[in-house]
């Protein structure tokens, strides 16, 4: 009631205490954004970070970065990708500037000489969510070419600075999250029994390491353990919701129970 120029609302993510939100979809153009920070009710209005061209989008994801710490201003890091193996561009948006960087004057292109085209040569975004700790936005992109899972490190700019392989061949990254001050990611256990694949249960891993790319095991967890049963849908049936920021907690919603 207080915001009245917002409709549609749909809560995105959040970051160190604020909350992304979009509002006003619909399907000839990209959302607009409110940025609010529930502790002072103050809401801020971002614009549509716009689409560098019309049709259906594979694609298309938002993501908030905020460091008290290190500024009082927010950053979104616009990233899309108009189909599978497609082209994935970029684009950010400052609150100290109010303003996007711009398609033509800043390109953040898979086709470019560096950057994208550099680590994730027809790669797919995987990941709804993104991770955001110490001002990096994580994702996690299939690299169908080299048959590989990434994690992709993006910065406030929508600069892509580099990747982190996936330690475990036997299981591939699902989620990505903040707890603790460090990055974690749940795997999905991967069994083949004849001709059918099954979703065997969950890899929790935490980095320790950035620059070696240590990860560390901290759990392994099969669906018959949380769930008493395991069938081929159940990788499915229980995506990770979020990760607890200070605390040893994931949250899996099981739909077909209706359980968290």
């Amino acid at each position: 009631s207080k915001l009245p120029w917002i409709e549609n609302i749909k809560l995105l993510g959040s970051c160190n205490g604020l909350l992304l939100f979009e509002h006003g979809r619909n399907p000839a153009t990209a959302p607009a954004y409110a940025v609010c920070n529930p502790a002072t009710e103050e809401c801020v209005a971002v614009p549509s970070a716009g689409r560098p061209s019309p049709g259906p989008v594979l694609q298309e994801r938002t993501y908030l970065i905020f460091d008290p710490a290190v500024s009082p201003h927010f950053h979104l890091v616009y990233v899309w990708q108009e189909d599978f193996l497609g082209e994935i561009e970029v684009r950010a948006y400052s609150s100290e500037t109010r303003a996007w960087s711009d398609w033509a004057s800043q390109p953040r292109r898979s086709q470019d000489g560096g950057g994208w085209k550099r680590w994730v040569n027809g790669g797919a975004i995987l990941t709804s969510t993104g991770a955001c700790v110490n001002g990096m936005v994580y994702l996690i992109i299939s690299n169908i070419m080299q048959g590989k899972y990434l994690i992709t490190m993006l910065d406030r700019e929508g600069k892509m600075c580099g990747i982190i392989r996936w330690p475990d061949n036997r299981d591939f990254p699902r989620f990505v999250g903040q707890s603790q001050g460090l990055l974690h990611c749940v795997g999905l256990l991967l069994e083949r029994e004849e001709n059918c694949l099954k979703w065997a249960g969950l890899s929790i891993w935490v980095l320790k390491d950035y620059d070696t790319e240590e990860w560390v095991l901290k759990h392994r967890v099969s669906f018959l353990e949380l769930f008493g049963q395991m069938n081929c849908l159940d990788g499915y049936n229980s995506n990770v919701l979020a990760i607890h920021p200070d605390r040893n907690l994931i949250f899996i919603p099981q739909h077909s129970s209706q359980e968290l």
